[in-house]
């Protein structure tokens, strides 16, 4: 599936993007097949198959609750003038203003890619971005990639576009020095 959306033309107006399902949709698949083949061997008559099919019936129910949550919650990034929100599916949201993010860089995290940004925000480094803060990036903050169906590649151009205009000089608020 192709971007809907042209990053390099788009306007700068605020947008929601959300979390591209594919994952859910793999945990669904997955998890129904693990719970279909765990009850099969649940049903199997006296052949010492009970306790993997325990098992597997379990992993494939969690899967589906897991899948069904993030169809249900996907995780969202909301960008405007001011900066940006993300909101994962469970857990905390983290805001940050364009004028404390440093430039947004794709980083190789072990499953997939990130977009990565340094922030001068006074909460310091989120202690989840730990796979990142190695000497070659040493970044405070990720995003997923696949937010709005953009690859990270194309979720970072946008993104420090939003970042280039509105923390800009001329766009920053009057301050008396």
């Amino acid at each position: 599936m192709g971007e809907t959306l042209s990053v390099t033309t788009c306007d700068l107006g605020p947008r929601v993007l959300k979390g591209y399902p594919r994952r859910a949709l793999v945990l669904l698949i997955f998890g129904a097949l693990f719970a279909r083949w765990g009850v099969a061997m649940l049903r199997a008559p006296g052949d010492g198959q009970v306790p993997g099919g325990s098992l597997l019936l379990v992993v494939g129910v969690v899967a589906v609750v897991i899948g069904v949550v993030l169809l249900l919650h996907p995780p969202t990034l909301s960008v405007d003038e001011d900066g940006f929100l993300f909101r994962r599916t469970v857990g905390r949201s983290r805001t940050e203003r364009w004028s404390d993010c440093g430039a947004f860089v794709v980083v190789e995290g072990p499953t997939h890619e990130w977009v990565a940004f340094h922030t001068s925000s006074a909460r310091g480094a989120n202690p989840r971005s730990a796979p990142f803060r190695r000497p070659q990036t040493a970044v405070e903050g990720a995003l997923p990639d696949r937010l709005g169906r953009l690859r990270a590649d194309k979720l970072a151009i946008l993104l420090n576009r939003y970042r280039e205009h509105y923390a800009a000089p001329d766009n920053a608020p009057a301050t008396d020095t």
